[in-house]
């Protein structure tokens, strides 16, 4: 049972808008603006969410996500930044901003009042193969380059699909020269995706294109960009579980999505209307927490849980906790089911850094590695 305050950081994704001036084909959010009026979130749905944030919270993080979050224009993201100095003021507490671009509408106005509101970007590019899926390659290199000035670092989330998964080393190689730090991500199945970017993509081969990337990363000498998905498996070979990504713990309590129109879900997936949660509008986070809608999803990952603790009995569960409950529901429409292709991912990945980082006759050259591991 969810009590007031269980949990003293909430992570919101705020779906400002399902609108998006590209067609990747591999989004999960790929048309669905055709069904909906409503463009953008209200001013006033998004300071109920950063008043619930700080009525219950002693901190959160509000990311900003799409469709493409910039459409909401800058007298929108100003005034997001006004409303963070307001409730942070009030309720001394500290909520934070984020917004997640494809980085083809930024602009120096933007920028700037980003920068004095302290709101924070990510950034999602394809890399070599970025002309395939997203388009506009040199605008969103260039506009990334802008928040170098403020930031000193970017990083980026770059898809993993039939067309790149054969050559992450050359992906790397690419991302290390424009030194920006990369998160590889291997698509999910989507309603409203390109089905053959999914299906054609080898999972044995690309899990053993990463382990070879990762013996390329961890020997690299030269290395000035991270790869945060081997960094966070490292951290984990090593015993350290801060810093672990949603898939990897278990978010009950901890996520929430809130869509254009207020409606509640359990985190910024795609979710079937069963799982909605109420809206922003009658009910507080408190409340839908306590739904029938979110109960029942509770339900669900428990058994889920149980599944891989005590019938599978995975050997990696208190590290992994049954990965990613949304990934089970688009993969085998059913939350409690094991979700096998993420499952299998993590555990082979994560197995060969383990050993590699804990067996001591092998090299690490990398600097970023050798700062993580506090070695020299």
């Amino acid at each position: 049972m969810f009590e007031k305050n269980q949990n003293k950081y909430i992570t919101v994704i705020a779906k400002v808008t399902n609108d998006c001036n590209l067609q990747c084909p591999y989004c999960y959010n790929r048309d669905k603006n055709i069904k909906d009026n409503v463009t953008v979130m209200s001013l006033e749905i998004l300071e109920k969410i950063i008043y619930n944030v700080a009525r219950y919270y002693e901190g959160g993080s509000i990311v900003l996500h799409g469709g493409e979050p910039l459409l909401v224009g800058v007298e929108w993201i100003k005034e997001l930044g006004q409303l963070l100095r307001v409730y942070n003021s009030s309720y001394r507490c500290n909520i934070e901003a984020a917004i997640q671009t494809n980085a083809t509408l930024l602009s120096e106005e933007i920028l700037e009042v980003a920068n004095t509101y302290g709101i924070s970007f990510g950034f999602s590019f394809d890399g070599l193969t970025n002309e395939l899926t997203r388009g506009s390659t040199k605008k969103i290199l260039k506009n990334m380059q802008l928040t170098r000035k403020s930031s000193g670092s970017l990083g980026c989330i770059c898809l993993v699909s039939k067309n790149n998964y054969q050559q992450l080393i050359k992906e790397f190689e690419y991302f290390n020269m424009l030194n920006i730090n990369v998160q590889f991500a291997p698509m999910f199945k989507t309603k409203h995706m390109d089905k053959d970017l999914y299906d054609d993509m080898n999972i044995n081969q690309y899990i053993n294109y990463m382990c070879e990337l990762f013996n390329h990363y961890i020997t690299k000498m030269d290395c000035r960009s991270s790869i945060t998905n081997f960094d966070r498996l490292i951290k984990l070979a090593i015993g350290q579980k801060k810093g672990m990504v949603c898939n990897n713990m278990i978010c009950n309590y901890k996520w929430i999505s809130v869509d254009p129109r207020g409606n509640y879900y359990p985190c910024g997936r795609d979710w079937t209307e069963e799982y909605q949660m109420g809206n922003i509008n009658e009910l507080t986070f408190q409340e839908a927490f306590l739904s029938t809608s979110y109960e029942n999803y509770v339900n669900q990952v428990s058994k889920k849980l149980t599944r891989c603790r005590d019938e599978i009995k995975c050997n990696l569960f208190h590290i992994c906790h049954g990965a990613c409950p949304a990934t089970a529901l688009s993969d085998n429409g059913d939350v409690a089911s094991h979700a096998t292709r993420d499952c299998t991912i993590f555990k082979k990945t994560f197995t060969h850094v383990y050993n590699y980082i804990n067996n001591t006759n092998k090299p690490i050259l990398n600097p970023i590695v050798k700062k993580l591991l506090n070695r020299r």
